[in-house]
């Protein structure tokens, strides 16, 4: 399995289920989108993207079925993760580049 580190859920915002998550992940546009699947913690438990915003430094999350805080203190603290189909390694001294499907659509990470 290829498991692509995202960032870490720092802190909750809010009432209403938000998490506020510190990433330096240089693709966050293909990422944090509407109903794209993200894994947290080192169970890789699946959760579904409902609303993101940026906010300062930090990438604004919120869940589906989750409109509650005590539904998300258990994620302070995790990695979150994406899971992708294909890894290719193709220079030895340069970046990692990756293949994902995302929608119908081919992503290429520079």
């Amino acid at each position: 399995m290829n498991w692509i580190y995202i960032g870490k859920i720092v802190n909750t915002h809010g009432i209403k289920g938000e998490v506020r998550l510190l990433s330096n992940f240089s693709k966050k546009a293909l990422v944090f989108k509407k109903d794209f699947k993200i894994y947290i913690g080192e169970e890789k438990e699946e959760e579904i993207i409902n609303t993101y915003r940026p906010h300062k430094q930090f990438d604004m999350l919120t869940f589906q079925g989750i409109n509650d805080i005590n539904k998300v203190l258990k994620y302070k603290g995790k990695k979150v993760y994406y899971y992708t189909c294909c890894y290719i390694n193709i220079r030895k001294n340069r970046i990692i580049y990756f293949i994902h499907i995302f929608y119908w659509y081919f992503v290429f990470a520079f």
